[in-house]
């Protein structure tokens, strides 16, 4: 058995494999040791609660943090982390804590946890090999805050490209709410190209700052900073169209942070029918970025455009492109949203 010891900013992380990767000994017990420097890629998505403690034999947990106050004066520099711990007797099984700061206002987690959380989980899984690349999520059902089961299942994994089966669901529960299916590449050196063309846009320094009178920043908004000139709600109008900057409000862009962005923007029918309720059945994100693009990138602004095109019999389209503020077409998605329309208000 192989045990890994994760130091970071006093708080130890976990993770033991019966299957080594990488490594060959003629002992069956080594400990090796890491420390992730801050800003460190290596964290996930959410926030790490500083009181969390490992318990000795749990599987390995992604550790979210509970609401914070607006403003916190750690808001940029509390950093996120990975926890790690022994898994159980079968592979490709882990379990995390959801904090009631990922809930959508309708109850459910909000999407954009599922698909970094997908990204971080085969980021651990000892027998993957590459970065994420694209991804389909399918929202089965709507995921509650608390305990998570996930779940690991490699499909194919060549020398250049592993296809990997991710679920989640809430933890003891047989039912699946989120399935994914996640394409993991080795990413070779080829010439570039595109014929794409990123819109013109305000620079984000010449936008306003969000207002957030009060109160906790949940889900999407606690991870990320959105500054546009459209507001929120949107209005029923005659286009769908809409341009936004975003940056990460903790720590620097990657994979998993690239990923949940794009659940970032509002569902596309509210630009065209106002008084809906609205969920998403699947999302396809296509990673066009690689790691060290990223990294240029640190906490930039990236241009979120997006755009819906017909919606009808309770369902709804929306794409979207992800561009870099030098013109690079970081990522693109493409959404399918459930939507019904409340009656309206009956005077009383």
């Amino acid at each position: 058995m192989i045990e890994s010891s994760f130091g970071y900013a006093n708080h130890e992380l976990r993770f033991a494999s019966t299957r080594p990767k990488h490594l060959s000994c003629n002992r069956r017990s080594i400990k090796l040791t890491w420390s992730i420097p801050a800003y460190s890629p290596t964290y996930f998505c959410a926030l790490a609660h500083p009181e969390y403690r490992a318990a000795p034999g749990a599987l390995p947990n992604i550790a979210t943090p509970p609401p914070r106050p607006l403003n916190s004066p750690h808001d940029r520099h509390h950093q996120p982390r990975l926890r790690h711990r022994p898994p159980p007797l079968a592979p490709g099984r882990w379990t995390t804590h959801a904090a009631q700061a990922w809930r959508n206002p309708g109850g459910g987690l909000w999407g954009g946890y599922a698909l970094g959380l997908c990204v971080r989980v085969l980021e651990v899984e000892p027998e993957a090999a590459g970065e994420a690349l694209s991804m389909t999520l399918t929202y089965a059902a709507g995921l509650p805050a608390g305990d998570l089961d996930v779940r690991t299942r490699r499909l194919r994994q060549g020398g250049s490209i592993g296809v990997w089966e991710v679920e989640l669901r809430p933890q003891s529960q047989d039912d699946v709410g989120v399935h994914g299916m996640v394409t993991l590449a080795r990413r070779p050196a080829t010439p570039p190209f595109a014929f794409a063309a990123m819109p013109q846009a305000p620079a984000p320094e010449d936008l306003p700052s969000p207002d957030h009178p009060g109160g906790a920043l949940h889900f999407g908004a606690s991870a990320f900073e959105r500054r546009t000139l459209d507001g929120f709600p949107p209005k029923p109008g005659g286009d769908s169209r809409s341009l936004a900057w975003v940056r990460p409000r903790h720590g620097m862009w990657d994979k998993a942070l690239l990923a949940m962005v794009t659940d970032n923007s509002a569902p596309r029918v509210m630009y065209a029918l106002d008084r809906v309720m609205t969920t998403t059945l699947s999302l396809t994100v296509y990673l066009h970025a690689q790691a060290d693009d990223l990294t240029a990138l640190a906490d930039d602004f990236i241009l979120i455009e997006c755009e819906g095109r017909v919606g009808g019999g309770g369902a709804s389209d929306e794409r979207s492109s992800y561009w870099s503020r030098d013109g690079r077409l970081l990522a693109t998605s493409e959404q399918l949203a459930w939507y019904r329309q409340r009656p309206p208000t009956s005077p009383e």
